[in-house]
């Protein structure tokens, strides 16, 4: 292999691995957010710190929210 291409494999690879690290940073930048207002915001956590839930994942499902414990896999519905 010449210099000239071991310089073009190297752009070549560089530029690939650029363009997926940006895919995956914009995918984690607006894939997960999940959109309440501060009225939803308020009622769920009241609701939450009421059951003494834990770190939980929560969901939006139609009529309110799910949240799912992370450590005992508990499932907390809160109906809006």
């Amino acid at each position: 292999m010449t210099w000239t291409e071991i310089i073009l494999y190297a752009i070549f690879i560089t530029a690939i691995c650029a363009f997926a690290l940006l895919g995956v940073m914009k995918t984690d930048a607006t894939g997960n957010k999940l959109h309440m207002t501060d009225k939803e915001v308020s009622h769920v956590m009241k609701n939450l710190e009421r059951r003494s839930a834990a770190d939980c994942v929560l969901t939006r499902v139609e009529g309110g929210f799910i949240c799912k414990e992370l450590g005992s896999n508990k499932v907390f519905r809160v109906k809006m």
